[in-house]
């Protein structure tokens, strides 16, 4: 019997251009001091894929609306249990949280 890979897609929308958002999230560097991400692939326009410490990636696609409003798309992968979907939700909420603060005026 296959193992099953945990992983979880999370959908986001923000008031603000799609390129403000693409910048930041294809700069781990320009990301809040307490993520721990590598950028290993950047595909303009607003794709983004990042590893994690605990083996995991997630693919970022970021997509404008028009209007000046935009969605990201998270699919983080390869989880080691159901208990890190848990953790990795949180922590994605709470960027969208910090990136909301620095991009929606």
């Amino acid at each position: 019997m296959l193992k099953q890979i945990p992983h979880f897609e999370i959908l986001e929308t923000f008031a603000a251009e799609a390129s403000q958002l693409f910048v930041i999230l294809s700069d781990a560097e320009r990301w809040p001091a307490d993520s721990i991400a590598r950028v290993l692939v950047v595909r303009d326009p607003g794709y983004v894929q990042v590893a994690f410490h605990d083996r995991s990636r997630a693919s970022i696609e970021v997509v404008s609306l028009g209007f000046g409003k935009c969605e990201v798309k998270v699919t983080h992968e390869l989880l080691p249990d159901a208990e890190a979907v848990t953790e990795q939700k949180k922590a994605w909420r709470k960027m969208f949280t910090r990136l909301r603060g620095q991009v929606e005026r």
